[in-house]
């Protein structure tokens, strides 16, 4: 009977042992039902939790991953298990996965090309234009968060991350830049995609205002940075990086600073870090909502700021010297006529540039200008869109194009072949170039970004003769970045386009691309008498 009343008393211990963990368990953990918001896609509602004695939010990665799937109609699949999330999808015959496994408290990536169906989905809408995508996969990448001072939580199989972070892993290696942070109020999580930051700014701004960050968030943000850098910036061995011990010794002037409670003092101590990476590709666009400084204009590099300068500098010289010769003005593209030559000036490869180039061609058909030669200006030229640099390329030349990016710490290259139909009559193996003319480019250290891009390529494909000084680098893709505590900013993303030699190697072209002929005074060039005459003897 004793015995019987033991094993009893036992059970029913047992019973209430296990009952009080779990009351622990649900004590620690709050599930609270969220409404994900966003300017530009469908919002829907989903959960994020609290832990106690955590002042962060937590996600699951696959929420993340299923609203992304769910806008861009990517058929995924979520796989759980104990100790792990993995999370899938096939794209082009490529098997594409990313692993949060909480036991070792490693992510894997099947590349860092996670998501190689994004270009595609941006330039589909163009009927003109067939792309063939490559078939085959990178090399997997495994990041330990310990190294970051991270840890993958696991509360009975709900494998959980702060939203920051998730965010970070999930959105870097995608091309369309969908953030999931900051948290700006108790049951919304605000979401964005790529554009536009200020929006996103002013929307959670009085939500911020006036909290006080805790010292475990002020470290959560320094994880952040440290992450991005070490895994997802693009120009990390370029600035001279390649190791966790660099990114990490690169933080030592800041690291306390950073770490501060101090709104004020941990916001310029963010601004100045990025700041000295003197990546013209990287600029403070808001503040942080918790700052003082939330009505201050975009904060940018020295060396950013000498480029406006000496842009300004250009652009004006150039206006007051081709303004006594007969122009045809298509939106913001001027062209300057003298004899047989024109000079065509656009500050940047927005997306109209392409038809705005095709109309001038269409314009002098049947030699209606008597023009023999054709200068493209791009000594003011920042950038803009890749695709349309390429656009206009296929309107010189009838080389097969392609755009090959390099990615983060991978010696592997992944290359998109490129047919345009130009004259629209769904050929796209006809012959449509422009080649009853003599090219010129006219470059400057100004010649940034995708305008740098459209240098390269016109020199690796023999188009013409480029002409002024070294163009001014730039080769990454945009990036955008929600540090967790509302900053945002442009950075060079993982993207980084490169460009094939004649011997088969695939160079960066960060620095810039030197010119065929030297002209370091080159704005006198902007006088077409000048100029005419300097092309005419070459």
């Amino acid at each position: 009977m004793n015995k019987y009343i033991k094993k009893i008393s036992f059970t029913i211990l047992s019973i209430i042992i296990l009952l009080l963990l779990s009351c622990s368990k649900d004590d620690s953990i709050t599930e609270i039902n969220t409404y994900f918001s966003f300017f530009s896609l469908q919002g829907t509602t989903d959960k994020t939790y609290e832990i106690k004695g955590s002042s962060l939010r937590y996600i699951e990665p696959s929420t993340i991953f299923k609203i992304m799937g769910d806008n861009y109609n990517l058929s995924y699949e979520i796989e759980k298990e104990n100790d792990y999330i993995k999370l899938s999808y096939k794209d082009n015959n490529i098997n594409n996965y990313m692993i949060f496994n909480s036991k070792t408290n490693i992510v894997t990536l099947s590349s860092y090309n996670f998501y190689s169906y994004d270009l595609i989905d941006r330039i589909s809408y163009i009927s003109k234009f067939s792309i063939t995508k490559p078939t085959s996969s990178f090399e997997e990448v495994s990041i330990n968060l310990s190294d970051y001072d991270i840890k993958i939580i696991n509360e009975d199989g709900l494998i959980l991350l702060p939203i920051s972070i998730a965010s970070l892993l999930i959105s870097s290696p995608c091309n369309i830049n969908f953030y999931f942070n900051p948290l700006y109020n108790d049951k919304t999580v605000f979401g964005f995609e790529g554009y536009p930051l200020p929006l996103v700014y002013s929307a959670i701004n009085e939500n911020f205002k006036g909290s006080i960050s805790t010292l475990e968030e002020r470290k959560n943000n320094l994880s952040y940075i440290e992450l991005f850098i070490d895994q997802f910036y693009g120009l990390k061995e370029y600035k001279n990086m390649s190791s966790l011990d660099n990114v990490i010794s690169s933080f030592e002037t800041y690291k306390n600073d950073i770490l501060s409670t101090s709104s004020d003092t941990y916001q310029f101590a963010e601004i100045n870090y990025f700041n000295n990476l003197n990546d013209l590709h990287t600029s403070l666009i808001t503040y942080s909502p918790l700052s003082n400084y939330y009505d201050h204009d975009i904060i940018h590099s020295d060396s950013y700021n000498n480029l406006v300068e000496k842009l300004n500098n250009d652009i004006s010289i150039r206006n007051s010297l081709t303004k006594k010769y007969g122009k045809i003005t298509i939106n913001d593209v001027n062209a300057y006529i003298y004899d047989d030559s024109m000079l065509v000036c656009f500050n940047n490869f927005d997306t109209n540039k392409y038809n705005i180039i095709d109309n001038l061609f269409n314009l002098n058909e049947g030699n209606l200008y008597n023009i023999k030669n054709i200068i493209f200006d791009l000594t003011c030229n920042t950038g803009g869109e890749v695709f349309t640099a390429y656009q206009i390329l296929s309107l010189l030349t009838d080389d097969s194009l392609s755009f090959t990016y390099q990615y983060n710490n991978s010696n592997l290259y992944y290359k998109y072949d490129a047919i345009f139909d130009n004259d629209k009559d769904l050929d796209f193996h006809d012959n449509e170039a422009h080649n009853e003319y003599n090219y010129y480019l006219l470059t400057s250290n100004s010649t940034f970004s995708a305008a740098n891009l459209f240098s390269a390529e016109f020199k690796a494909h023999n188009i013409g003769k480029s002409i002024g000084v070294k163009s001014g680098g730039g080769t990454c893709v945009i990036g955008y970045q929600v540090l967790p505590d509302g900053t945002t900013f442009t950075t060079s993303s993982l993207k980084q386009i490169v460009i094939k030699d004649d011997n088969g190697i695939y160079n960066q072209i960060e620095n810039g691309i030197d010119v065929d002929y030297l002209y370091t005074n080159y704005t006198d060039l902007y006088d077409l008498i000048t100029l005419d005459n300097y092309i005419n003897n070459l």
